[in-house]
């Protein structure tokens, strides 16, 4: 039965996140107005905006104008919903939960902003760091140190990164937005969690580079590192110690 509410929690949290996603980037309030239609501007009633449930119902259109419901809604909803449900079905109901679904949010609605405009938002971020030290003054979850030498680690090592590709291509190869959102995650992480979650961002997002080129026969002008580090960090911060042990035992001698 928890399993089920969390399911449901994960629905709800999905359908703000798609608020979220489309209000903040353009600096608009999401609390007010109601939400609406974006080509008919008609308010959306409160039982057309039941998560994944309304989309169904009305077949993707709009119930005013029948103009196309962007897929993106129902989605968002669903996979926010079955990640809820993988972390606490792995993790149970911790006092840590709350921590671990409130990263997940995060990770998810920055990587959907960088997707769509290229950008990490210093708002998200801000507020992101600043729940996690409430969180960890009321159920501390890392050591203080840890916490601001991980923030340094991943800063750094991103700066550098980006600092070496502008040296290399003579051009920008990494948005400051993703050093700041590198420096945020380790403050969660600690150190070695930080750089590694940064390590796997880069190789999936070179993996997707290869991919891209691959099926179009031409490096992508630009591909966001956001989605690849919030995955990254997601999976560190859960499973941080499991991938740890993994590693070594496959690398260590028998």
């Amino acid at each position: 039965m928890t399993g089920f509410l969390v399911f449901l929690l994960g629905l709800a949290i999905g359908s703000f996140l798609n608020v979220v996603v489309y209000r903040l980037p353009r600096s608009l309030s999401l609390s007010h107005p109601r939400s609406a239609c974006p080509h008919c501007h008609a308010p959306i009633a409160a039982y057309d905006n039941i998560p994944v449930l309304s989309y169904l119902l009305l077949k993707g259109k709009c119930r005013h104008c029948r103009a196309a419901i962007p897929w993106q809604y129902p989605v968002v909803e669903l996979i926010t919903a079955v990640l809820f449900f993988i972390v606490y079905y792995d993790k149970g109901l911790t006092v840590r939960l709350p921590l671990y679904l409130l990263f997940l949010a995060f990770m998810i609605s920055i990587a959907l902003i960088d997707i769509k405009t290229g950008l990490i938002l210093d708002r998200q971020l801000m507020l992101m760091l600043g729940l996690g030290v409430v969180l960890n003054l009321l159920f501390p979850f890392i050591g203080w140190k840890e916490a601001l030498t991980g923030m340094l680690a991943g800063a750094g090592s991103m700066y550098l990164i980006a600092f070496l590709g502008r040296m290399m291509l003579k051009k920008e190869s990494l948005g400051f937005g993703d050093v700041k959102f590198a420096a945020v995650a380790g403050f969660y992480l600690g150190v070695l969690p930080t750089l590694a979650a940064a390590y796997i961002g880069f190789v999936l997002a070179f993996v997707a580079i290869l991919v891209s080129k691959a099926l179009h026969k031409s490096l992508p002008r630009h591909i966001p590192l956001g989605p690849f580090l919030a995955g990254g960090f997601f999976l560190f911060l859960l499973w941080g110690h499991e991938i740890g042990a993994l590693y070594l035992s496959l690398v260590q001698p028998r």
